[in-house]
Order: structure tokens, then sequence, then C-alpha cells
């Protein structure tokens, strides 16, 4: 495998450089170095997704579901298992303007601690009242 990984690299074909890493060459750090500095694909993005899920590693399945526009999940994920901080600061990271998703994490925010971090968020959906 390491000499396929080779010939994908010279190609410039990291989608499977990464799948190489991530299912046979146990290099899931570099897949993760690749997929954050070289090829922010949706497919690689949810690779790395499944592989941190399976692993135990919410933080990362978070983070690289973002990069794959699996918003829902992620969502879910942070919900269930008290990553909320995570899923705020991925998302200022992916899709820092996005109204509904900032709504959302304030609206969670408030119903854990009311006067916790949710006032930002609700800034970003220019709810000015609310934060």
């Amino acid at each position: 495998y390491k000499e396929a990984e080779k010939a994908y690299e010279k190609a410039n074909d990291w989608e499977n450089v990464i799948r190489l890493n991530i299912q046979f060459l146990d290099g899931i750090e570099k897949a993760k170095d690749l997929l954050r500095n070289k090829c922010q694909t949706i497919v690689c993005a949810q690779m790395l997704a499944e592989y941190s899920e399976k692993s135990g590693n919410r933080k990362e399945a978070i983070e690289f579901l973002l990069m794959a526009g699996k918003k829902e999940e992620a969502f879910i994920i942070a919900q269930s298992h008290d990553e909320m901080d995570t899923y705020r600061n991925s998302i200022s990271k992916y899709d820092d303007k996005n109204v509904d998703e900032n709504l959302k994490i304030s609206q969670f925010s408030e119903r854990k601690n009311p006067w916790g971090k949710d006032a930002f968020h609700y800034a970003r959906c220019d709810n000015f009242t609310k934060a």
C-alpha cells in the first residue's frame, strides 16, 4: 500500500492518499493533515468523520461532519454528547454567517445556561434584543 500511496501522491490524488491512510496504512494523522491542508473535499471529510465517530473521537467527528456539510448529524452528536462548544467553534470556522445555525446554537445554549454563550450567536443572527 505504501507504493500505491507514493503513486497517488505523485499524481496529486489526495482523496486516494487519504483513503489509503485511513483504511490500510494506519496513517490517520496524515489523513487529517491532508484533509485540513490539501484536499478539503466532502468525500474526504465524510471518510474522516466516519472514522472519528467509530473510534469515539466525537470532537473530530463533529468537525469533519461540518466540513462535509452534514450539519444536522454534527449537531445531534454535539447535543447528545455535551460537545456544543466543539460544534460552536467548528461552525464558526466553516459556516460563520449561517443565521439558522447560530440561532440553533443560541437556543440550545439558552436552555442549558440562560446567561451563557448564546449572546454571541444571537448577535450573529441580528437578534440584539436576545443578545
